[in-house]
C-alpha cells in the first residue's frame, strides 16, 4: 500500500491527470478509501490546480496574486498540520 507521503509527493498530480499505471491507480484508490487525510489533501490539491488553471485566463493584479499565494500557503500548512496530527495517533 502507498504511504501518505508517496501519495502526496509522487502520485497526486499524475492521479488527477489520469497518467498512472493501472497498478498504481489501484494502490491510490485503495489508500484513498482508507485515508481521510489523503482524500482531503487530494480534494484541496484538485481545487488549487483548478484555481491556478483558471487563473491564467484572468487579469491578475498584485492583490489577487498575494491572495492566491496566501491561500496556497494556508492549504499547505493545513495539510501539514493534519498530517502531523494523524501521525501522532
Amino acid at each position: 500500500m502507498l504511504s501518505c507521503k508517496e501519495l502526496a509527493h509522487q502520485h497526486a498530480s499524475d492521479y488527477l491527470d489520469g497518467q498512472l499505471s493501472p497498478r498504481t491507480r489501484l494502490a491510490m484508490s485503495f489508500h484513498l478509501a482508507l485515508c481521510t487525510n489523503c482524500r482531503r489533501f487530494l480534494k484541496q490539491f484538485r481545487a488549487v490546480r483548478q484555481l491556478l488553471q483558471s487563473r491564467s485566463e484572468l487579469q491578475v493584479d498584485e492583490k489577487t496574486e498575494s491572495e492566491v499565494q496566501d491561500l496556497a500557503a494556508r492549504l499547505h500548512d493545513s495539510y501539514r498540520q493534519q498530517k502531523n496530527n494523524s501521525s501522532g495517533l
